[in-house]
């Protein structure tokens, strides 16, 4: 109700399946929820699009710590 600014009404009518979001409420919920957004793909059959981008999110914090964990022991990353 919060992001979208509708009613607990439409929300009911959403979640028991008697009415979807509009296009416009559902990118907005799309933009707060990666669960609308996995729905959403999975229903078009285009859900690998999302777990590719989830994993390079994913590759990219590892990359972080692993620079943090180097950072701390003194290290680049090769015993140096």
């Amino acid at each position: 109700m919060k992001w979208t600014g509708v009613s607990e009404r439409t929300v009911k009518y959403w979640f028991a399946g008697i009415r979807g979001p509009s296009g416009e409420h559902l990118s907005i919920l799309a933009r707060h929820s990666d669960a609308v957004v996995s729905g959403f793909l999975l229903l078009a059959g285009r859900e690998r699009g999302f777990a590719a981008g989830k994993l390079a999110v994913a590759r990219g914090k590892l990359n972080e710590l692993c620079g943090l964990l180097d950072d701390l022991a003194g290290t680049d990353g090769y015993g140096h």
